[in-house]
């Protein structure tokens, strides 16, 4: 059986720009979609795909600026060594 490439998805939000009353989270809509609305990247980011037309939207969005990446957050892990109990 042939493998299935990974699909290649990162984390972005939206990056602050300067509008003349000072710095503001930028309107970035999504790509559009044929018949659907339009929507705009809430500000605390979404998970996007890297690949397709779509993704070479969201490239260019990085590199013009107007999206940043982020790493997505991890999960609290306990401290190596301690046992459940100990302090």
């Amino acid at each position: 059986m042939a493998k299935t490439p990974k699909r290649i998805q990162i984390q972005i939000k939206p990056a602050m720009t300067d509008v003349g009353k000072g710095p503001q989270l930028a309107q970035v809509p999504y790509p559009t979609a044929v018949g659907g609305r339009r929507r705009v990247l809430p500000p605390e980011g979404d998970t996007v795909s890297l690949e397709g037309a779509a993704g070479s939207y969201w490239q260019r969005r990085i590199n013009e600026g107007s999206v940043v990446k982020v790493e997505p957050s991890k999960p609290a892990t306990r401290e190596l060594g301690k046992k459940k109990g100990e302090d």
